[in-house]
């Protein structure tokens, strides 16, 4: 891996602002990078880490902490195998999100600015963290330094990444989710092959006798859709009447009421004539001169 330029801001209070590096005007051959403590001699180094692996070396606490501008960013433009490559880290601290976007040597984007694909990019290119911090990158506290890890640990990453047991182990994956794809079709085929067996040792039916039954069930469909085309025929034919006799209803009862508020005026008796008088009880009547009674009142 060889650098060319880093630019960043607003990472640690050492870089509110902008800085930026130009390696290739540096020259060849061995480059010391000297100053006072806190003036960023770490944090410039350990900012290459970050644009890889958008986080500092060492540290536990993620970037967005040591946020000391609204927008920090940083920018490194490397290659690998002769390969250029450039990536761009922009960091919103207020929202603590982060946007990864690694670009080849003509500018054209490879990723979309997701963590996911980033990471898998950068990983193809240079390995994990664990291996870039114990061979092509040092920090300050020698954090992941290989002859500072433990015997075990150092056999580990010899082995998952100098012999690619990392990429041995996906291929396995790989195979056995094909293995699992294959044994799923075959199971299916299986099923299907046992269902043709059993139709084919099955009884077949007489020919004749098949279509003699096809035969009358067809007669039976063409009768149905004969009653079904009489039954719709009358249908319309009744909808018709009852559209032509909803008329006549409204013209009958239009002409009725005029009717029958002449016969209710014809019963009400007449306000001029006098009220006939009541027929006088019969305990209360007297007797009428000649009628041949005798003597005061009868009483029966």
């Amino acid at each position: 891996m060889r650098l060319h330029h880093l630019r960043l801001r607003g990472i640690t209070e050492a870089f509110p602002n902008e800085v930026c590096v130009d390696f290739d005007s540096l020259g060849e051959g061995l480059i010391a990078i000297v100053g006072e403590n806190g003036a960023g001699k770490s944090t410039l180094i350990g900012s290459v880490f970050a644009a890889l692996f958008r986080q500092l070396p060492g540290q536990k606490r993620s970037l967005y902490d040591f946020a000391t501008h609204p927008q920090p960013e940083i920018d490194l433009t490397f290659s690998v195998n002769g390969a250029r490559y450039r990536s761009l880290l922009k960091v919103d601290p207020k929202s603590r999100q982060m946007e990864s976007y690694l670009f080849n040597g003509n500018g054209k984007p490879l990723t979309n600015g997701k963590k996911e694909p980033f990471e898998e990019l950068v990983r193809k290119h240079l390995g994990t963290p664990e291996f870039f911090l114990a061979s092509i990158f040092s920090s300050q506290k020698r954090t992941g330094n290989f002859l500072s890890l433990e015997r075990s640990d150092r056999k580990e990453l010899f082995i998952r990444e100098l012999l690619g047991l990392d990429r041995l182990r996906l291929i396995e994956a790989a195979a056995k989710e094909t293995g699992e794809e294959v044994a799923r079709t075959t199971l299916g085929l299986e099923g299907q092959a046992r269902s043709l067996k059993e139709l084919v040792e099955a009884g077949v039916e007489d020919p004749a006798e098949v279509e003699a039954r096809l035969a009358e069930m067809s007669s039976r469909l063409e009768t149905l859709e004969g009653e079904k085309r009489v039954a719709q025929q009358r249908l319309l034919e009744l909808q018709a009447a009852e559209a032509s006799r909803k008329p006549l209803l409204a013209e009958v009862e239009t002409i009725s009421k005029p009717r029958l508020r002449y016969s209710r005026a014809e019963r009400q008796p007449s306000q001029a004539e006098p009220p006939r008088p009541e027929p006088p009880h019969p305990r209360n009547s007297v007797p009428v001169p000649g009628s041949g009674r005798q003597g005061g009142p009868h009483m029966r």
